[in-house]
């Protein structure tokens, strides 16, 4: 079946905090879920249970081991492939054998990995774990691959010649801390960019704020850019 989509544009700008510099490339990102049982029983006699959350710490300490070795090398231009072990939950009280455990992994991946070939990989690492499979199931929550674009790209040309026109000096590029709405339209070939005023690390923190002057600043380079590109701009 053909895949339709709501919304089909041929070039993405994204108003993400970036410091007003450019961000033209930007990792994948994917999420899995691993669940291990066990059995319950009481503290007091653990031997006649099986700890489903020390079986999640042999699984984790495995993957992590692994994957550090392969994720060890996986850096382009200043974007590293990492992964993190975000959520962790599992027991039902301090005096009671857990028979349940639930992990979330966090993995960014370079725009050069796809997110389905990045799931059989860890997948792959777990299962050859000591732990036996029927007390574990692995399961992909969510994944969206990176974008990487070209600085010679309409959108990209047409920002940089507006930034200097309207600050007086070259526009600045940098790399993302996190993921932008851009990951869903990564497999679309289109242009996407980011760009915009806030600083990335204050993201989501009490105190967040963006400079007045700054967001003007964005503005007028954007609509500047945007002339160019409909040509009622003059270069």
């Amino acid at each position: 079946m053909r895949k339709i989509n709501a919304i089909s544009p041929d070039i993405l700008i994204l108003g993400a905090p970036t410091n007003n510099s450019l961000i033209i490339e930007e990792r994948g990102v994917l999420w899995v879920e691993i669940v291990t049982s066990g059995k319950s029983a009481h503290a007091g006699e653990p031997q006649f249970g099986d700890n489903a959350i020390n079986r999640m710490v042999r699984i984790c300490n495995h993957l992590e081991k692994e994957m550090s070795k392969r994720l060890e090398k996986r850096e382009i231009r200043g974007m590293r492939s990492t992964i993190n072990i975000g959520k962790i939950e599992g027991g039902i009280n301090t005096n009671v054998v857990p028979n349940l455990c639930r992990t979330e992994i966090d993995r960014r991946l370079l725009p050069t990995e796809d997110y389905n070939n990045s799931f059989d990989e860890m997948l792959e690492i777990i299962e050859n774990c000591t732990e036996s499979k029927k007390y574990c199931t692995v399961r992909k929550l969510r994944g969206t691959n990176g974008f990487s674009g070209k600085k010679d790209s309409v959108i990209v040309k047409n920002i940089s010649k507006s930034y200097r026109k309207i600050v007086g000096h070259p526009i600045k590029y940098s790399n993302a801390i996190g993921v932008s709405d851009g990951r869903y339209f990564s497999d679309d070939d289109i242009e996407i960019v980011s760009f915009g005023p806030g600083i990335d690390k204050e993201g989501h923190s009490a105190n967040e704020s963006i400079v007045l002057s700054t967001m003007t600043e964005s503005a007028l380079v954007l609509e500047n850019a945007i002339g160019y590109i409909l040509g009622y701009n003059k270069y």
